[in-house]
C-alpha cells in the first residue's frame, strides 16, 4: 500500500456537508471532489499513467452524497470483489445524527473510506467506485491504467501445503486478537490522555494562583520567585494539554481505525465461512441429484423424473461454479454419485 500511495495520481476531497429537507425527511449530503493529475516522472504506476497518454493537466469531477449511499456503495463492492478487504465506513448514528461535531468526525471517516477505496489496486479501476464519484471517461482510464493486472492472487498464488481454506481457519482468531488488543491498548492510551487533561488544568490553575498572590503587596518579597513559578506552571500547562491533544490526534485516532479495519477483516472472513457452508450445501444437493437421476436411468416410469433431476442438477451446478468462484476458488467437480 505504500508504494501505491506513493504513485498514484487519485485525490478524493469529501468537503462541506449540508443538512437538506424539512422534518422527519431531513437528511445530510457530502460534497465529494475527486481529480487525477498527470503524474509525471513518477516511477511505477504513475509512469505507466504517463505512457498511456491524455491531456496535460488535472481532471475532476464533484458530486454530492447521501451516507445512505456510501453504505450501499461499500455492500456493492464486497459482493463485486470477494475476498478483497473493502475498507470500513463509520457506524450509523441515530441519536444526534445532525450534531455539528458528530457529522464533521463522519466527514473524516468518508474521507478516510474514499482515500483508502480510490489507492486500492482492486478497487481503483472499479465500475462502481467511478459511478458512485462520477467520473469523466479521461478519469476512468487513467484509474483503469493505475491499477495493476492480476492483484488478487489466485488460488495457485497461495502458499504451498494444504487446502488453502484450512491455512484461513486461524485468520478470525488472529484478528479477533489483534482488535482484542488494539481497544485495549486504545482504552489505557484514553485513561492516561484524561489524566494529562486533568494535570494540564490543575498546573494551569496553579500558574494562576501563583500570578494572584505575588500581587498582593503583603507578598512583595515573594512576588519574583511567585512570578517564576507562575511562568513555569503555565508553560507546562500548554506542553501538557498539547500532548494530550496529539495523542487524541494520532494514537487513538489510529487505533480505532486499527479496530475498524480488523472488523472489515472478519467480516470478510464471516462472508467466506457462509460461502463455504453454502458450497458444502450445493455440493450434498449435486450428489443427491445425481444418485437419483442414475437410479431413474432405462425406467419408462421414472424418464420424466429423471429429466426434471437433471434440470434442477444443471442448476445446482451452476450456483455451484458461481459460489466457488466468489469464494476464490476453482470449481471442484463433486464426488461421483454412488452406485445405482
Amino acid at each position: 500500500e505504500a508504494e501505491v500511495l506513493e504513485v498514484a495520481a487519485v485525490r478524493v476531497h469529501v468537503g462541506d456537508f449540508a443538512i437538506e429537507g424539512y422534518g422527519p425527511m431531513r437528511y445530510t449530503r457530502y460534497a465529494i471532489v475527486s481529480e487525477l493529475e498527470r503524474p509525471g516522472a513518477a516511477a511505477g504506476w504513475g509512469a505507466a499513467a504517463a505512457d498511456a497518454g491524455g491531456a496535460a493537466g488535472a481532471v475532476t469531477a464533484s458530486c454530492k452524497r447521501r451516507f445512505s449511499e456510501f453504505l450501499k456503495l461499500r455492500e456493492d463492492l464486497l459482493e463485486a470483489f470477494p475476498g478483497v478487504i473493502v475498507p470500513p465506513l463509520p457506524e450509523k448514528q441515530s441519536v444526534g445524527r445532525f450534531d455539528p461535531e458528530l457529522l464533521d468526525k463522519r466527514r473524516e471517516a468518508l474521507q478516510a473510506f474514499l482515500h483508502r477505496s480510490v489507492r486500492h489496486p482492486a478497487l481503483c479501476a472499479s465500475r462502481i467506485l467511478a459511478d458512485f464519484l462520477q467520473w469523466p471517461g479521461p478519469l476512468r482510464e487513467r484509474a483503469a491504467v493505475l491499477a495493476p493486472e492480476g492483484y488478487v492472487p489466485g488460488p495457485d498464488a497461495l502458499p504451498r501445503g494444504g487446502d488453502p481454506a484450512d491455512r484461513l481457519k486461524a485468520v478470525p482468531t488472529d484478528v479477533a486478537q489483534f482488535d482484542a488488543q488494539a481497544r485495549r491498548l486504545r482504552e489505557v492510551l484514553r485513561r492516561a490522555r484524561a489524566r494529562e487533561v486533568e494535570r494540564a488544568v490543575d498546573l494551569m490553575e496553579l500558574a494562576q494562583s501563583c500570578s494572584a498572590f505575588g500581587q498582593s503587596e503583603f507578598n512583595y518579597a515573594l512576588r519574583p520567585a511567585l512570578s517564576r513559578v507562575s511562568a513555569a506552571s503555565h508553560a507546562l500547562s500548554t506542553l501538557v494539554r498539547a500532548q494530550a491533544e496529539a495523542d487524541q490526534r494520532s494514537l487513538l485516532k489510529v487505533l480505532r481505525e486499527y479496530s475498524h479495519l480488523a472488523g472489515a477483516v472478519a467480516e470478510q472472513c464471516r462472508r467466506r465461512d457462509a460461502q463455504g457452508k453454502a458450497l458444502e450445501q450445493l455440493a450434498a444437493e449435486i450428489r443427491a441429484a445425481e444418485g437419483q437421476a442414475s437410479r431413474s436411468a432405462g425406467k419408462a416410469s421414472g424418464e420424466r423424473k429423471a429429466d426434471d433431476i437433471r434440470s434442477k442438477l444443471e442448476e445446482a451446478r451452476a450456483r455451484h461454479g458461481e459460489l466457488a468462484a466468489q469464494a476464490g476458488a476453482r470449481p471442484r467437480p463433486p464426488p461421483p454419485p454412488p452406485p445405482s
